[in-house]
């Protein structure tokens, strides 16, 4: 059986994820996993203990270098995407595989630092927001597949700007990495209220093959993901409303950390997420076009 470690406890992920790996009783229990999660470290020694106890994660460990050497693999699983660098290396370090909850890193720098840490062990890693995984996006780009050539597509999401564009809005930008791809040669982004408290910021990506794609991270308004795709000979309109993302995105984050998968999401698209949302937050500032692979 492999012995999980998390770094991190200050995320609800971790709640899902052992309600999926360890909680026996739970309807979303995946019984044929092979695997728990045994250990745990966190920043805070309270919220720590009673993810826990919820999660029926045995120990608590003093160090994040406890927790990697007590470990089969490691999720950088803290919500603080300024701390991802930082721990991913001690489970590099070691060579135990990887999984960094989403996003990979705060920064483009960091973000390319990580990656050619990990290029550099071969150890096996990944990155994703789970929605990517979901039945519904599933089918809605299986419905994609039976309207044509896909010249303009929409994704609708929330974000949180106390937190950062990327904290929530990282979701949508992977979801249009995903089914739309990576070569992404200008952004363009306004927000309303400027600078507000509570705003709207709408970005429109353009795509090397002439097909544009619209972002709209909702910071104001009803919590809810929705995806578009408009094609030669239809459209097709998506919300996400399936609860299976969980399960299917720790199902493919143990089949790609055990090596029965190779990992599907490229390191140029990891790199390019980040990429983009601080192409967003540029543009917002300067006012103008960003070409996010510059950055």
């Amino acid at each position: 059986m492999y012995k999980i470690g998390f770094l991190g406890s200050d995320n609800s992920h971790v709640e899902r994820f052992c309600e999926i790996i360890n909680l026996t009783n739970h309807a979303k229990y995946w019984r044929e996993s092979n695997a728990r999660v045994t250990s745990i470290w966190g920043e805070d020694q309270k919220i720590t203990k009673d993810i826990a106890e919820y999660g029926k994660i045995e120990k608590i460990e003093s160090t994040p270098e406890e927790v990697v050497s007590n470990s089969d693999m490691v999720f950088v699983i803290t919500r603080k995407a300024e701390n991802h660098l930082k721990y991913a290396k001690y489970v590099i370090e070691k060579n135990k595989p990887l999984f960094v909850e989403k996003p990979i890193t705060q920064t483009v720098s960091e973000a390319k630092e990580l990656i050619q840490l990990v290029k550099d062990s071969e150890v096996y890693m990944t990155s994703f927001s789970t929605l990517r995984f979901s039945s519904d996006t599933l089918s809605h780009i299986n419905q994609l597949n039976t309207i044509g050539n896909i010249t303009y597509g929409h994704y609708l999401g929330p974000i949180s700007l106390e937190k950062g564009l990327l904290f929530y809005g990282i979701h949508i930008i992977e979801l249009m990495l995903h089914i739309h791809g990576v070569n992404v040669e200008s952004v363009y982004a306004l927000e309303h209220p400027q600078n507000g408290h509570k705003r709207n910021i709408q970005a429109i990506c353009r795509y090397n093959n002439g097909s544009v794609v619209s972002l709209t991270f909702i910071g104001n308004g009803v919590y809810k993901f929705q995806m578009t795709g408009l094609g030669e000979n239809g459209v097709i309109n998506t919300e996400i409303t399936s609860d299976d993302f969980y399960q299917m995105g720790i199902k493919k984050i143990m089949s790609i950390l055990t090596g029965k998968e190779k990992n599907p999401i490229s390191f140029t698209e990891m790199l390019r997420g980040i990429q983009i949302g601080n192409a967003i937050e540029r543009s917002l500032n300067e006012k103008r076009e960003i070409n996010p692979i510059n950055l």
